[in-house]
């Protein structure tokens, strides 16, 4: 059964930015009615759809293919002008008025000093875990390093890029963002020098040309609102740098495509807060299970979705390291790859 004219694509309607794209041509193929075919169980037309999870492998390599035996310029012109009626100009999409609450009850990673943070960290494991000092002895945390707390990241290109990355491997998730910055960058061809895109770059643009670096309607929808909350400055770079974590949720959970875990780890892993600790993490559950010796071959919960621990247990070992439950989850990520693990 096919689906409804509305949710077809419509060649006519397609930008000319689109058609004259490079990339664009490995998903929408231009063909008289006649000459299209239907597929068995598709979707929609076969040279029309936006590819399945089974066949879209094949079109992300297909695409690979002709980036490498042609990298033509993509014919996208970027205009520096509003995008939107807050918006006076592409520049002020960041704000800076942000008085901080010191008080907060977590730290941010404006908070600490980073010369020391990591070793107070891992004294306070220890001292709680004995059995954590061998993992913690062989594998340095560089998430927490002097260093790494030391670069900064940029919000809006971690949160993107953590949209992209759902739901897809790793392998896919990396072409596709290649792609994704691509379509900004189109004098340069070497991707190593290639600028992640402004809020307003992408809100400008159409969601036709963005799906043709292999994003899904969806992703497109939900990070074209993203960079929309950006630029009116309903979300702020340096709030999120300076403000407690329960802000930095709240603000974030409002945005279409960003859970709770996406958010946990954007605040761990891109805003350094020490003292995150996600629940919902499969392999956190898992290796906690272990950790306390509990078998962990068959467990399901009767939804069928894989829960190695609820929780509520999850919750009550963490408490103990507080408030350097970031530290403690990275290494509790390390033990699948130690023999030194408490009950492995």
């Amino acid at each position: 059964m096919f689906p409804r004219r509305s949710t077809r694509l419509n060649e006519s309607k397609l930008d000319i930015q689109t058609l004259e794209n490079p990339l664009a041509t490995s998903y929408y193929v231009q063909k008289k009615k006649s000459e299209i075919k239907p597929r068995r169980g598709a979707n929609s037309y076969k040279d029309l759809k936006t590819p399945s999870k089974l066949k879209r492998k094949k079109v992300i390599d297909s695409i690979s293919k002709s980036i490498s035996k042609e990298p033509s310029l993509v014919s996208f012109v970027y205009e520096d002008k509003p995008v939107h009626p807050k918006v006076k100009s592409n520049t002020e999409c960041y704000s800076t008025n942000y008085n901080h609450d010191s008080k907060s009850p977590t730290l941010s990673v404006a908070q600490y000093d980073s010369t020391d943070i990591l070793e107070k960290a891992k004294a306070h494991l220890i001292s709680v875990e004995p059995k954590l000092k061998n993992i913690i002895e062989r594998y340095p945390c560089d998430l927490f390093s002097p260093e790494s707390i030391r670069c900064k990241v940029e919000p809006f290109k971690a949160l993107s890029c953590s949209i992209i990355s759902q739901q897809v491997s790793t392998a896919a998730a990396k072409s596709i963002q290649n792609r994704f910055v691509a379509l900004f960058n189109p004098l340069t061809r070497d991707i190593t020098h290639h600028d992640f895109p402004t809020p307003s770059q992408i809100y400008s643009t159409s969601h036709s040309l963005l799906r043709t670096a292999g994003l899904s309607l969806r992703k497109t929808e939900y990070i074209k609102g993203l960079a929309e909350k950006f630029c009116t400055g309903e979300i702020d770079a340096t709030m999120l740098y300076n403000a407690p974590y329960e802000q930095v949720y709240d603000t974030l959970i409002k945005v279409r495509g960003l859970g709770k875990w996406s958010i946990e780890m954007f605040a761990c892993f891109g805003l350094k807060h020490i003292d995150i600790f996600s629940t919902g993490d499969l392999g956190i559950q898992k290796n906690m299970a272990a950790s306390i010796g509990r078998e962990i071959s068959d467990l399901k919960v009767k939804s069928g979705k894989w829960k190695y621990m609820n929780e509520s247990e999850m919750q009550q070992i963490a408490e103990k390291f507080k408030p350097y439950r970031s530290v403690y989850m990275w290494y509790i990520w390390k033990m699948s790859k130690s023999t030194d693990a408490p009950g492995l």
